[in-house]
């Protein structure tokens, strides 16, 4: 999915300017990951929402696949994403706050090096001489 959607991106970004920026591209992986992954699983999320609604009523779910079920026979599959468009229309703040919260740290705390994975001895720990 991630695959068909790149090109697209690619597209916005040439058509924006954006194509040089080294901020936009990481920034647009990161939203197309968490949108990818979050879109699969918003079922999930709508079939906790109405169990948790439906607790203080007479008439209750007895487990998620009966609500699940529940769901998809009264209301259909489209309920079941309902309230997905605001869910997407949210993560651009979240990323946005992520990248800032992020540089901001690198900045009081540089990392000098600390998160790569390559080590200086060439991965061998049997030498380590502490």
């Amino acid at each position: 999915m991630r695959i068909a959607l790149m090109p697209s991106v690619q597209l916005l970004f040439a058509l924006l300017g954006l194509q040089n920026n080294p901020v936009a591209g990481p920034m647009a992986n990161y939203a197309l990951n968490i949108i990818c992954a979050k879109l699969p699983t918003y079922p999930m999320d709508t079939v906790c929402r109405r169990m948790m609604m439906r607790s203080g009523e007479a008439v209750k779910y007895k487990n998620c696949w009966n609500a699940f079920s529940q769901i998809l026979k009264n209301d259909g599959v489209k309920s079941l994403y309902k309230g997905a468009g605001a869910e997407v229309l949210r993560m651009p703040l979240y990323i946005g706050v992520s990248w800032l919260l992020l540089e901001l740290s690198l900045m009081i705390w540089p990392h000098k090096g600390r998160f790569t994975s390559k080590r200086k001895n060439g991965g061998n720990d049997s030498n380590n001489s502490h």
